[in-house]
């Protein structure tokens, strides 16, 4: 069982997200913001029925990793390409930078989940999981970058390291999940297995946070180098 308490500051954290993340899309693709929240809707819902179908199909806990692999692969082809660029663009690298203030918030309700005995040590900052530095260092990194101060350094090296704490914390999940990968890898004995993507609404954790997060960094580091690229390439000989 669930608490209440964290369970609604994860749903407050969830919609706060993406209301954000429907915000730089409708400014990037020119969408409206009708269009947008009903784009975001439609996944949250999409995502959000997962675990039922998980129930239907009887696919036990690794059904949770192919869907999760596959948006993987979905938002980092988004934030190489053209959509991605074209957040960046619009919105600005220090807004997409301030975004990640969401993961403060997070951080704390699964210190609350470990607590009640639904998450493991690992998965919090008294763990493995170190993503609260990120979390942390969200707004200060957006001040630094608006402000015009070493723009582009601070929002390469802040992006890069929220996206190696992003795969700090896959690596956590899959060796603290109830799969073949645990035993030959020899992950984490320690209880409870890690199993959000087979419960409502704790699916949300990788289809919007975990994967919210990995868009911004790719685009923004992505749009980085494109930028550099192309100042090298602009350099006379």
């Amino acid at each position: 069982m669930i608490a209440p308490v964290p369970l609604t500051l994860f749903v407050l954290v969830i919609a706060g997200l993406s209301a954000a993340l429907a915000a730089i899309m409708a400014r990037a693709m020119q969408w409206g913001p009708v269009a947008s929240a009903l784009v975001m809707v439609t996944w949250l819902a999409l995502t959000g029925a997962l675990p039922f179908l998980f129930v239907w199909l009887d696919l036990g806990p690794a059904g949770q990793f192919p869907s999760f692999a596959l948006t993987l692969v979905l938002v980092v082809l988004l934030g190489l390409t053209k959509p991605g660029h074209r957040v960046v663009a619009a919105n600005g690298l220090a807004w997409l930078a301030a975004i990640h203030v969401f993961r403060l918030p997070l951080e704390y309700v699964l210190i609350q989940w470990n607590g009640a005995g639904f998450m493991p040590e690992q998965m919090t900052w008294r763990g493995d999981n170190l993503d609260v530095i990120t979390g942390l260092l969200a707004i200060p990194a957006a001040v630094v970058i608006a402000r015009d101060i070493r723009p582009r350094l601070i929002a390469f090296a802040f992006n890069a390291l929220g996206l190696a704490m992003l795969v700090n914390i896959i690596a956590i999940v899959a060796l603290s999940s109830p799969t073949p990968l645990r035993a030959l890898l020899g992950g984490y004995q320690t209880k409870p297995d890690v199993l959000v993507g087979l419960y409502f609404p704790t699916v949300w954790i990788a289809s919007v946070a975990v994967a919210g997060a990995v868009f911004l960094h790719v685009s923004s580091l992505s749009y980085l180098i494109r930028q550099s690229r192309h100042r090298t390439s602009a350099v006379p000989e």
